[in-house]
């Protein structure tokens, strides 16, 4: 018997921890719902008659499809079970804020110009996609402040609120696809491509710039490399960081204010390097960079120098 009653009192004590989630604010729970995806959110709703409507007042939205077999995590069905999904989601869900939203994988057109509309009417602030051509509604947003894309670039970064964007794999073939962007603080290119003799960065409020893992399409003329130039003028830029192949031009004159620089170079691909001296031709470019950074408060210029062959190791020349 005491076994027993020690039993049930274990077990007893375990459901009142499970309860204790259930004991938190609202705010709380919706908050916690909103951190997962959204399909998993919705499924909160049979645990209990309390917990039926609140999936239906997270201020995120997290829709992610891809075909089966794919590497990404998502949705769990077809792409017809997804669909109903997300719209009987949008239907259900409480006429409150929509403060993030993420929306990958699906090739409705009709679908995505549901999802973007509903985010526009519901005061979006954080968007994270990987289709960007926006209906012309949404392009009229005055709360979007946060963009990700990714694979495709924005059929138009215009928002009138925008301060931070994101671009990830996309390749950048016009000279200068961010002056529009005038409220534009934070910029980060991820994995992106450069194809164009002279890309511009040109914003005038930019306080940080992230360029990592950039990848130049250099072509060969003779036996010397065709420049590729990167103009920034960005007056009001602090923070600049720089990863990828070397050596482009730099051309930093428009930003005085700067006061963290760092910048990571590694050399293109093999077949460039044993068709022209990169070695030397970087040595001079660094020499350049350092002289028109020298009212920089902290610079770090890094080059990671390789061997042609695959076994390559690493050295690294930091320049101050």
């Amino acid at each position: 018997m005491e076994g027993q009653q020690q039993t049930r009192k274990k077990g007893k004590n375990s459901v009142e921890m499970l309860d204790r989630l259930s004991e938190l604010p609202d705010p709380i729970i919706h908050h916690i719902l909103a951190l997962m995806p959204t399909e998993y959110a919705v499924r909160t709703c049979v645990l209990s008659k309390k917990w039926r409507q609140h999936w239906t007042h997270v201020h995120s939205l997290n829709f992610k499809y891809y075909p089966s077999g794919s590497f990404w995590p998502s949705f769990r069905g077809g792409a017809q079970k997804f669909e109903r999904f997300v719209r009987q989601v949008l239907r259900c869900r409480q006429p409150c804020k929509l403060r993030r939203l993420k929306f990958h994988g699906s090739r409705n057109l009709s679908l995505r110009n549901r999802v973007f509309n509903y985010a526009k009417l519901h005061r979006v602030e954080e968007l994270d996609t990987d289709f960007c051509d926006f209906p012309p509604r949404f392009l009229e947003s005055q709360t979007l402040r946060t963009l990700t894309a990714v694979y495709t670039l924005p059929s138009s970064l215009g928002f009138a609120a925008l301060t931070t964007l994101q671009l990830q794999s996309i390749m950048l073939a016009s000279r200068d696809i961010f002056s529009s962007c005038l409220k534009l603080e934070h910029l980060l290119l991820i994995n992106c491509s450069w194809v164009v003799e002279v890309f511009n960065i040109s914003t005038p409020q930019l306080i940080s710039l992230t360029i990592s893992g950039l990848r130049v399409d250099y072509k060969l003329e003779g036996n010397r490399r065709n420049k590729k130039l990167l103009v920034i003028t960005a007056p009001s830029l602090k923070v600049l960081y720089f990863r990828g192949t070397y050596p482009p031009l730099l051309s930093l004159n428009k930003c005085k204010v700067l006061d963290k620089v760092s910048i990571q170079m590694y050399p293109p691909d093999c077949c460039l390097c044993n068709r022209y001296n990169w070695k030397q031709e970087c040595n001079s470019v660094i020499q350049r960079m350092a002289e028109g950074l020298s009212h920089v408060k902290s610079l770090t210029i890094s080059v990671d120098v390789r061997k042609k062959s695959n076994k390559a190791k690493g050295v690294r020349r930091t320049s101050r």
